[in-house]
């Protein structure tokens, strides 16, 4: 068997089953006992430790009542405060002392000042010993001394009209003593605190000298905040019983508030672990009668399971060979009336039905692989398995009108792929023909596209030369209005000049005119004037020469002027001329634009026919290859179709009466099968 059979065994099921039905059982009711034991010390502990507190809280009430009435009795004694002798008043102050149980006592007035000088006034207990109240204080640290101490105060009533108080002074462990017998286990103690949660008796003195508060301790270090929660219940006078942890060790603490006090709380505490031993052991006990218990039950388990599953796991292997295909090996026998002993009886006899009905399929498979169709069932199937006799039957009966058909096709495919061949060939031969006078055509078609692609290249140079030519021309009359612009200007500037000079004639006439009044007055002048006149011939000359050649000038732009207008008349004509060149020269153009796009449009359209030729000349080539493969399949598929009919040639058929058409004829045996041999495999009946 495997490991997963292992692992999901019969066996190991009833094992796992009996046994863990009766370890939960035992488990379920060990716990609910530990629960019940739990419970039980719970409250035992409990109730221990609130019976002490009560007690003890009872006990340290009756104390203070005792400590406030010697208080009181000592206030009403008449010499207390007569302070005449202080010799005597000492004395007395003694006397009273140990006659009460104090360690001293003394008197402070209303203001409270004291017989030794000491100022008591911000004590708590004098505060409220002058209000008529006597009270006992905490710890407190004594003025005098420094010492730790307690104090009971009580009012003056003696009969005289001094107003004060009397104080008598205890020691710091006063009641620790009182509380150091609670026993609530070995580890068990008592402790009171006041209404500030200061511990005031403890087991431990150093708890009460030095003033331990666990309040102010919880909020320094949060593992005493269990602690501190008790305290703070104590602290509101509260009564109750918690589970808190001090320095690491569990306790159960019991609390009440004592009565006539300041605020003051008892609490008992009780170690945990202590008080819970004996459910520690009692739950150690338990757990090793558990375990004792699951293991008589597993030794018994085995024994049980062992007769079930032994006889089944030998089926199982015998099972796991037949899911292999082994049908010869043997199958264990059981001697038992009970269902195992029927399922390896029933199993027995399902094998040897298998090997009957395989033993004939492998028969009748093997004849169909030889080719013998004329093959059939003879053994009686049963149940499900007729389904696969009538399903064997079927076969070989389509088999044989299969491969009849088959035969007949083939028959019908042979004469058809003669005919398609024929076909083929002339079709072939077609093709070929039509190829080469397709071929020739698109030689020729190219030809001709390539002159009408040289002729609209030449158009298209054609053309950008008359665009050219044009944009030379329009160049030329922008040249030629610049030329009219410039002789324009040219006349503007001689028409200005001509003023200029009609100016300079202006001023040669009175220059002259100027020159013949110099010479009327330099010859009135006589001898005196001649200098003078001859200043004025001078002048008169050069009036004549400015007059000349102003008249000289003028004759020469007169003439500029004229040639200027011819030069303009010239240039307006020359750009007309040329406007009209431009206007034919951009026709030419326009003209021959539309031959190039002709000739291009031509040529586009022959590339098509090309590209069409091509394509039609490829198509004819591909049916021309088509034909040859077609005509060289027909030949093909006729040698198929010969060679399927012989193969069929070789099987023996028989039509659907049964009788046999072709083959070798020939009987077919079956084996007898084989029963698988038996071991005897003895258990007994009952389990």
């Amino acid at each position: 068997m495997n490991k997963k059979g292992k692992k999901k065994s019969l066996k190991r099921a009833l094992l796992f089953g009996m046994v863990g039905l009766t370890a939960s059982i035992s488990i379920v009711c060990s716990v609910a006992n530990g629960f019940m034991i739990y419970q039980n010390c719970k409250n035992n502990m409990v109730s221990m430790v609130q019976s002490n507190a009560t007690s003890y809280d009872e006990a340290v009430k009756n104390a203070i009542d005792v400590f406030k009435i010697k208080a009181e009795a000592i206030a009403s004694e008449s010499k207390l405060t007569d302070a005449t002798d202080p010799a005597a008043q000492k004395a007395l102050f003694e006397k009273l002392s140990q006659q009460y149980g104090f360690k001293d006592i003394n008197v402070a007035d209303e203001k409270g000042k004291t017989t030794n000088n000491t100022d008591i006034s911000d004590r708590d207990y004098f505060q409220k010993a002058m209000t008529g109240q006597t009270c006992i204080s905490s710890t407190v640290v004594r003025k005098t001394d420094s010492s730790v101490v307690m104090f009971i105060a009580a009012k003056i009533n003696n009969g005289t009209n001094f107003n004060g108080v009397v104080y008598a002074c205890l020691s710091s462990d006063t009641f620790t003593k009182m509380i150091d017998n609670v026993t609530v286990g070995k580890k068990g103690y008592g402790f009171i605190v006041d209404k500030n949660g200061t511990i005031i008796a403890h087991k431990d003195r150093n708890n009460v000298n030095n003033f331990v508060n666990y309040l102010n301790q919880a909020q320094k270090d949060h593992s005493y905040d269990s602690i501190a929660s008790v305290v703070k219940n104590m602290t509101a006078g509260k009564t109750g019983s918690e589970s808190a942890t001090i320095n690491g060790v569990r306790q159960q603490i019991a609390y009440c508030p004592i009565p006539n006090t300041d605020g003051w709380s008892l609490g008992v505490s009780a170690d945990y672990s202590e008080m819970m031993h004996s459910y520690y052991a009692s739950i150690f006990i338990t757990g090793i009668l558990l375990l004792l218990f699951i293991l008589s039950t597993c030794f018994f388990a085995v024994r049980i399971a062992n007769p079930i599953t032994k006889p089944i796991e030998s089926l199982v292997h015998r099972i796991e060979l037949l899911a292999e295909g082994d049908l010869h090996s043997e199958v264990p026998v059981i001697r038992s009336r009970n269902e195992i002993g029927i399922l390896a009886d029933t199993f027995s006899k399902t094998i040897d039905i298998l090997t009957r009905y395989i033993g004939e399929i492998a028969v009748v498979l093997d004849s169909l692989s030889h080719g013998d169709c004329t093959v059939k069932t003879e053994e009686d199937y049963k149940g499900d398995f007729v389904s696969i006799k009538d399903s064997l039957n079927a076969t070989i009966v389509n088999l044989n009108r299969m491969f009849a058909n088959i035969d007949q096709s083939a028959d019908q495919v042979a004469c058809g792929s003669d005919q398609v061949s024929s076909a083929a060939q002339a079709l072939s031969q077609g093709a070929t023909e039509q190829a080469s006078s397709i071929q020739e055509l698109s030689a020729s078609i190219t030809e001709i596209a390539g002159e009408v692609n040289k002729s609209a290249d030449h158009s298209q140079q054609a053309s950008q030369y008359s665009l050219e030519a044009s944009d030379e021309v329009e160049r030329g009359n922008e040249h030629m209005r610049q030329l009219v612009d410039a002789m324009a200007e040219i006349n503007e500037s001689s028409q200005q000049i001509e003023k200029i000079i009609k100016t300079i004639e202006d001023i040669a006439f009175q220059t002259n005119i100027l020159a013949l009044n110099a010479a009327v007055e330099a010859a009135r002048a006589g001898s005196a004037g001649k200098g003078f006149a001859v200043v004025a011939d001078e002048v008169r000359n050069l009036a004549s020469k400015s007059s000349e050649a102003a008249k000289n000038t003028t004759t020469l732009i007169q003439n500029s002027i004229q040639a200027v207008e011819n030069g303009s008349r010239i240039a307006h004509e020359t750009e007309e001329s040329l406007n009209a060149i431009i206007g034919k020269v951009k026709s030419a153009t326009e003209l021959i634009g539309e031959i190039s796009r002709s000739s291009k449009d031509q040529a586009s359209s022959i590339n098509q026919i090309t590209l069409g030729v091509d394509q039609i000349s490829a198509v004819v080539q591909t049916n021309s290859a088509t034909a040859e493969e077609s005509a060289a399949t027909s030949e093909e598929l006729s040698g198929q179709a010969q060679q399927m009919k012989d193969i069929l040639s070789m099987l023996k058929l028989k039509d659907v009466s049964g009788e046999i058409q072709h083959g070798p004829t020939g009987e077919t045996n079956f084996p007898a099968a084989e029963s698988p041999s038996r071991n005897t495999y003895n258990t007994s009946d009952k389990y």
